[in-house]
């Protein structure tokens, strides 16, 4: 619709394909169930090639104690993984130059001190088929984005009480 000397609303729709992603849901208790492992001073690295997203994660994984540090690539990534030992390394997927995956592979495959470390992927892509591509591969965990506490607190308590 539009009016003259107001502007223009335009509405657009699209078909979709219904698409059914049933997001987990964490009940108090069994949320403080897995609250009982302490994240307390555990070391973290977070890579993202956003700012935004490296600033929400780092800052949700303080929260929980952590201690963090940050890489804004994948190289930056790699290059930190060959200076000092991390507990944990929560590692984007889509980012320029680098894909967190190549990442995970070379730090897999050549890292000083993290060839072992715990990797979870975080991804803004919902489709279910890629934590089996991340299982393949041998990523340790995945995260959907956007991230939260419940989510991040269930995947650590998969990777630390095993």
């Amino acid at each position: 619709s539009s009016k003259i000397n107001e502007g223009s609303v335009f509405t657009v729709r699209l078909p979709m394909k219904s698409i059914c992603i049933e997001k987990p849901h964490t009940t108090e208790e069994e949320l403080q169930e897995t609250m009982a492992i302490d994240f307390t001073g555990l070391s973290a690295l977070c890579v993202d090639d956003s700012v935004v997203n490296v600033k929400v994660m780092s800052s949700l994984l303080k929260k929980m104690g952590m201690k963090v540090e940050v890489a804004y690539s994948a190289k930056e990534s790699i290059i930190k993984s060959n200076e000092k030992h991390y507990d944990i390394i929560f590692m984007d997927h889509f980012m320029t130059e680098m894909d967190g995956v190549e990442a995970f592979r070379i730090i897999r495959g050549t890292s000083t001190y993290n060839q072992s470390t715990p990797v979870v992927m975080l991804t803004g892509n919902a489709d279910l088929s890629y934590g089996e591509y991340y299982r393949e591969v041998g990523i340790d965990g995945y995260l959907i984005k956007p991230v939260l506490k419940d989510s991040v607190i269930r995947e650590l308590s998969k990777i630390f009480s095993d």
